[in-house]
């Protein structure tokens, strides 16, 4: 019995999965509507900081990147969502609404940035800092239901 509910588990991961990247394509199709020249000004940008001047990116590019941030939050909810009715584990769900916390906040970290609320270096700062909570709290939550669920065996 719990070999075929495993397989039933696998594919509806695998479904999962590629909803997740169609949401991706998705919301990069939209960033690239909604924004024509965010490729563009990225690679000016980058091309900018290889020859060592001073960093400023577009707010085209600022705007283009919190609100990418955003939409893929969202997708992460819909996505732990969707794996917790399917019966996927506990550590997967909490793994997908962790990731939609971080890039809530570095979403709203970039977006404080583009209001010149936060300095660059703020915004790396505390994007990291956000990163690390995050890693910390999600180990330590993902230890706890690792331990509290039963054995297969």
């Amino acid at each position: 019995m719990g070999g075929s509910s495993g397989r039933r588990r696998r594919r509806l991961g695998g479904a999962i999965d590629t909803v997740a990247f169609g949401g991706i394509l998705m919301i990069v199709g939209y960033i690239w509507f909604t924004h024509p020249r965010v490729f563009s000004d990225l690679w000016e940008t980058f091309m900018r900081l290889v020859e060592d001047q001073v960093l400023q990116p577009s707010q085209a590019l600022v705007v283009a990147a919190y609100t990418f941030l955003f939409l893929v939050a969202v997708r992460n909810v819909l996505l732990g969502a969707m794996r917790a009715a399917g019966g996927q584990s506990n550590r997967s769900v909490l793994r997908e609404f962790f990731r939609a916390v971080a890039y809530v906040g570095i979403g709203y970290f970039i977006f404080q940035y583009s209001g010149e609320v936060l300095t660059g270096s703020l915004l790396v700062l505390y994007s990291f800092m956000t990163a690390g909570i995050l890693v910390v709290i999600y180990g330590a939550m993902a230890y706890a239901v690792e331990k509290r669920a039963p054995s297969a065996s």
